[in-house]
């Protein structure tokens, strides 16, 4: 939990810098994440490990709905302030650990994430967590690094 804990503070801190990097906000590589999910990305789709709403935007130009997902309260601020500014009203914004999703399995056409995974403390348990709760007809449910 300790680790959590840390990753939590560190991004609370870098809530306001790391949603305007320029790394962060390339429309391209957005883009291409989004257009990974195929179909998908036209149904409801789980962004975890949102951030300030980068991919959670993109996302919301196509989707049905989305659900933001984040450890770390200030970037789900961050997150919902960039969907309003975008005028998407169909994002929930969720607060919680990628390695207890509250969701029911087959909840999503999709799920992604996006500059994560190293910070989670169990990324197998995540990707096992994130895979149960993409819909088993969605191709792929979660695109692969290679595709993004």
């Amino acid at each position: 939990m300790e680790q959590l804990e840390r990753v939590k503070r560190e991004f609370a801190r870098q809530a306001d810098s790391f949603a305007f990097s320029a790394a962060i906000t390339d429309e391209q590589l957005t883009s291409r994440l989004v257009d990974a999910l195929g179909s998908a990305a036209a149904g409801t789709v789980l962004d975890l490990a949102c951030g300030p709403g980068i991919v959670t935007t993109a996302l919301g130009r196509r989707a049905r709905s989305v659900v933001a997902f984040d450890l770390t309260p200030e970037m789900l601020k961050k997150a919902a302030q960039r969907c309003a500014r975008a005028d998407l009203t169909h994002v929930e914004f969720r607060h919680g650990s990628a390695a207890d999703l509250p969701f029911a399995d087959d909840a999503f056409a999709g799920v992604v994430t996006r500059l994560a995974v190293h910070h989670f403390i169990e990324p197998d348990r995540v990707s096992a967590e994130s895979f149960n709760r993409a819909a088993a007809h969605s191709s792929p449910p979660f695109p692969r690094c290679g595709d993004a």
